[in-house]
């Protein structure tokens, strides 16, 4: 199957992407979204706005078989609901530009064949094109292998959302080479290819989440 992705830039690729959105989580999962769109069978939220909206395409069929979301967040003006899940604040220090990923779903008809590292790649190619070398996601306890293949970490408390359950938070450190060559990630590569600096982050995440978690507890 021929894939291919793509940056929406249009409404109509946005409308498509939030009726896949829709059938994954509201008509396979059944997860009550009180603000979705039922007539048009779309779910989209504030965050969609000044998002960039990366899909997998077929275009033999024209149809959107995987999709991600990912809000590039200026460090000084973090949304507050992010900042109480992520503690974004306390990795100021470290002066990375920070991205914030989401909404990474394939549809259940396609999950088999939707190449999601395909999708991967691409985020994070634009990226680091961008020096965007540290990234923010969270996921149901059971996806976090996953998430962990890729190479984010889990490193603060869950938190309960109001409509998806129980979630962790994790962290990705595009630049700690070392990490992603363990776990086998396929940003490994990537990273490689760019020239991406390697600094290992295991002894500060340990160091100052430790801390936090005691401050917190």
């Amino acid at each position: 199957m021929s894939q291919v992705v793509k940056i929406a830039s249009s409404q109509e690729e946005l409308c498509r992407i939030y009726i896949l959105r829709y059938a994954v989580y509201i008509e396979e999962m059944g997860f009550p979204f009180p603000l979705a769109d039922h007539e048009k069978k779309m779910l989209y939220d504030e965050f969609d706005d000044w998002a960039i909206h990366f899909y997998i395409d077929n275009p033999e069929t024209d149809e959107v078989t995987g999709i991600y979301r990912l809000n590039l967040l200026d460090s000084d003006n973090i949304p507050a609901e992010v900042e109480e899940h992520y503690c974004i604040s306390a990795f100021k220090e470290l002066g990375l530009k920070v991205g914030y990923s989401s909404k990474l779903m394939t549809h259940i008809s396609q999950r088999s064949l939707c190449n999601v590292n395909l999708l991967l790649r691409q985020v994070f190619y634009y990226g680091v094109e961008r020096e965007y070398f540290l990234n923010f996601i969270d996921c149901s306890p059971t996806l976090v292998p996953f998430y962990e293949r890729i190479g984010f970490r889990k490193y603060y408390s869950n938190f309960n959302d109001h409509v998806l359950g129980e979630k962790t938070p994790m962290v990705l450190f595009v630049k700690d080479l070392d990490h992603l060559k363990k776990v086998n990630s396929p940003l490994y590569k990537v990273c490689l290819e760019m020239g991406v600096e390697n600094i290992n982050y295991s002894k500060w995440l340990e160091h100052n989440f430790n801390l936090i978690e005691i401050e917190h507890a």
